[in-house]
């Protein structure tokens, strides 16, 4: 049975290597990463384009949401957190007088009911 010997040098090779293949996978996931932001901004100039956002504006005219006593202003980045868990980060377009509100997250523009909401507060 044959045996295998290391050198010291050869571990030291093998740790520079690994280095060298970390740092060129964080540097193309955080590439990649700028690429999904891009991606986001373009999705919404997409809706302005075509006008699903100004409807979201008509839908949803009140410019404040009041909730368990703070009061929240169109415009201002949110984080909600639903009565069934669901956690929403994104920018509060509005509130009809039918106490829903729209915001509009990364991915998706979402109508929920204020009475549903578990908590709710700014983000940054």
């Amino acid at each position: 049975m044959p045996s295998f010997y290391l050198e010291p040098m050869d571990i030291v090779y093998a740790a520079a290597l690994a280095y060298l293949i970390f740092t060129m996978v964080k540097w193309l996931w955080k590439r990649s990463g700028n690429k999904t932001a891009r991606e986001k901004e373009e999705l919404y100039n997409r809706m302005l384009a075509n006008g699903a956002l100004n409807k979201c504006y008509e839908l949803f005219p009140l410019e404040e949401v009041d909730f368990e006593g703070k009061t929240f202003i169109k415009g201002e980045k949110v984080n909600i957190k639903t009565l069934n868990h669901r956690i929403l980060e994104g920018v509060l377009v509005g509130k009809d007088d039918k106490g829903r509100l729209c915001v509009i997250t990364d991915r998706y523009v979402i109508v929920h009911e204020i009475k549903e909401i578990f908590e709710m507060h700014l983000v940054g």
